[in-house]
């Protein structure tokens, strides 16, 4: 089954990670500067592989963004977004793209981090921020940049509430 779009198959299908410490802090992808602008954070995604589970590729995706490993700890729900993308198909094409978003707990240490040659690129960098840094940050982007597809926050929020309700992790 195929979950990369392109031209003949406007639909994708990805996952999505909200990556917290064991300190309680977010990690997030920070792009310098993205499609003309600055200071820009993202969660790590990336699109399921043919009869891959999303657990997998949750992991599959974070090793292969970051060089780092985690656990899955719950599903917190899907962002479906429509607009026109060029993502990996290098071709612009209008997408429906659905990212089920989770909450992994980081399992190896943070100085083992490797960003992938493609992310690096792009200078990008995984940043560390508390919950409400991570809000501001969010809310500031929104507004600034008017980012349609950063709803992410709504997967944040329901990341600190799962968090708060089972401090057990």
């Amino acid at each position: 089954m195929l979950y990369q779009a392109s031209p003949q198959h406007p639909y994708h299908l990805s996952v999505g990670t909200i990556l917290i410490t064991k300190m309680n802090t977010f990690l997030v992808l920070y792009y310098p500067t993205s499609h003309n602008l600055t200071n820009i954070v993202k969660f790590p995604t990336g699109t399921i592989e043919e009869n891959e589970p999303l657990e997998s590729t949750v992991k599959r995706e974070l090793l292969e963004e970051t060089g780092l490993s985690g656990k899955v700890i719950t599903y917190l729900g899907m962002q479906l977004t429509r607009d026109n993308w060029w993502g990996e198909i290098n071709q612009e094409t209008a997408v429906e793209k659905a990212t089920a978003f989770f909450l992994v707990a980081l399992e190896s240490d943070i100085t083992q981090q490797k960003i992938s040659k493609e992310l690096q690129e792009k200078n990008v960098t995984l940043k560390e921020f508390t919950y409400q840094e991570l809000v501001d940050h969010f809310s500031a982007q929104q507004e600034k940049d008017g980012m349609r597809d950063f709803n992410q926050i709504d997967f944040l929020h329901r990341a600190q509430k799962y968090l708060e309700e089972h401090a057990t992790l």
